[in-house]
């Protein structure tokens, strides 16, 4: 008996590890904010690639934020998402300026998302409100690090002096 007990101990424990390293084992987002500002969760590292300027930098997420950010995945069904998807209330717009998401399971690309920021959970019906719920809690996460910020206000910077204006 307390060997069925220890055996069912170390499945509960394994199972649990395995859930809680999700984006590094299993899934990679790649998070574009707007075209030039990215974070690749798996890698850790917040990016800007805009004409002369390149920026990168380490992301310092919290343990706590990763798993709000990875329960914000399944919960919305975006692990479920198969090919280019386009969330939006009106017809896309061009230049792109949408929240984009490229989702790799393994080192496969499985999905490329992208959610305009239009869309409000408000506007919208279930299944648009659910990724925009999503979006909204990557955001939310996002603006509370220091880096994402200094990344965001670095661009910024770059782009006042440069006199480029963005929608």
């Amino acid at each position: 008996m307390d060997r069925i007990k220890i055996f069912l101990l170390l499945l509960v424990f394994y199972g649990c590890q395995q859930k809680s390293r999700f984006i590094s084992d299993n899934y990679n987002i790649i998070i574009y904010v707007n075209p030039y500002l990215f974070v690749n969760l798996k890698d850790k590292t917040v990016n800007v690639d805009f004409g002369k300027m390149q920026y990168k930098d380490s992301l310092m997420i919290l343990n706590s934020e990763r798993l709000d950010i990875e329960q914000a995945f399944f919960s919305t069904h975006m692990n479920d998402l198969r090919g280019e998807k386009f969330y939006s209330v009106d017809l896309p717009t061009l230049p792109a300026n949408d929240f984009r998401l490229k989702i790799f399971q393994g080192n496969t690309k499985v999905s490329e998302v992208f959610i305009s920021y239009q869309l409000t959970q408000d506007n919208s019906s279930s299944d648009l409100a659910l990724k925009a719920s999503f979006r909204d809690q990557v955001l939310k996460v996002l603006t509370k690090n220091k880096q994402y910020q200094k990344a965001m206000d670095s661009l910024t910077t770059y782009q006042k002096e440069i006199g480029f204006f963005m929608l």
